[in-house]
């Protein structure tokens, strides 16, 4: 769809800079020309050739002559798309060349898809050879409303860049920082939730050094500032908006301990990124989380609603700092030994060319 700072962009950025050392072209189509950020497009090797449209309306008969010209035109073997945008474009363009291998990505659960959509599956996933599903929760959300098309579906879950194990080693009574990276364009990423926990931590451990970083931008920023202020701990958390990738690995490694409370997710980069860092994770245990934190050991998953256990698990990390150390070698290992973004392409390459 467009090439932001979001997790299904990263992804497919991340992939595409390991495809290209080992297959033909690669064409990294986009298909909003107004939606591209400027470090994002920074990361892509450039090797990778971007090819920019404007189809941000299906009806748009011009733009969809011109993608279907281009496709002809390169004589593109494979369509590998992502979000629900980009893959309806795959799809459709296979009726045009129906010759190319299309695979799609889903990377979300189907309960967020609405009912449109999710009918619009059902006819062009006749017309699509792989999909993708980012966590065997996801699997199970697309089957729900598609079992005819079943057997299309294989989980991959999103792979991360090995890093050098990174652990912050902090001083006896060192401040203990708290790390949340999230869009703030919608609630789902669960921030106002998040606030509402923090400030009960800071009402029953106030003498701790304690900091909540949020880094992210969207239309409820301003929402989740006034609801800070209203708590009376402005003075403890810190909006950083929007941020490079250089940025993010500085405060990674400055964070003590990850905190999560979406709504919905398909497999979150943020947890397996946090994870290769060496954080432990407190979060709120949803569809697509048991798979990539194992709880008790990697970090916490707390049921929707126990807030005061969620608490709980955040104040023991905070008290315990051989604990924080523990599992966040744990979970470093744990991330970088079942999700390295080498195996992840591989798995893709089969689907992909096979």
């Amino acid at each position: 769809n467009s090439l932001a700072v979001g997790g299904a962009e990263r992804a497919f950025v991340s992939q595409a800079n390991i495809m290209v050392n080992r297959v033909g072209s690669i064409y990294f189509v986009i298909l909003n020309k107004q939606n591209i950020d400027p470090d994002m497009k920074a990361l892509l090797d450039p090797r990778v050739k971007i090819v920019v449209f404007s189809l941000r309306r299906l009806s748009q008969l011009h733009e969809w002559y011109r993608i279907i010209h281009w496709i002809r035109e390169h004589r593109n073997s494979v369509l590998y798309a992502t979000l629900d945008h980009a893959t309806i474009v795959a799809r459709i363009a296979k009726f045009f060349s129906p010759s190319i291998r299309v695979v799609i990505r889903e990377s979300g659960m189907a309960d967020r898809k609405s009912w449109q959509t999710r009918f619009i599956d059902r006819i062009l996933n006749y017309y699509c050879d792989g999909v993708i599903a980012v966590s065997p929760a996801v699997k199970s959300s697309l089957i729900s409303y598609q079992p005819a098309h079943a057997h299309k579906i294989t989980v991959i879950e999103n792979g991360i860049t090995l890093l050098p194990v990174f652990l912050q080693q902090r001083l006896p009574g060192s401040p203990v920082q708290l790390l949340h990276v999230g869009s703030m364009n919608n609630r789902n990423k669960g921030q106002e939730e998040l606030i509402e926990l923090f400030a009960k931590v800071v009402n029953i451990v106030p003498e701790s050094r304690l900091t909540l970083t949020l880094i992210g931008d969207g239309i409820y920023r301003s929402k989740l500032e006034e609801q800070v202020s209203r708590a009376m701990i402005k003075n403890r958390v810190n909006f950083l908006g929007q941020i490079s990738p250089k940025e993010l690995d500085f405060y990674y490694k400055e964070a003590d301990i990850f905190v999560f409370a979406s709504k919905s997710e398909g497999s979150p980069n943020v947890i397996l990124e946090a994870m290769a860092y060496g954080l432990p994770v407190v979060a709120i245990n949803i569809p697509g989380l048991s798979s990539l934190v194992d709880n008790g050991v990697t970090g916490f998953l707390v049921p929707r609603g126990e807030s005061q256990l969620f608490v709980n698990k955040v104040i023991l990390l905070i008290k315990d700092p051989s604990l924080r150390v523990t599992m966040g070698k744990d979970a470093a290992h744990y991330a970088q030994t079942q999700f390295s973004l080498e195996k992840t392409v591989e798995r893709v390459e089969y689907i992909l060319y096979s």
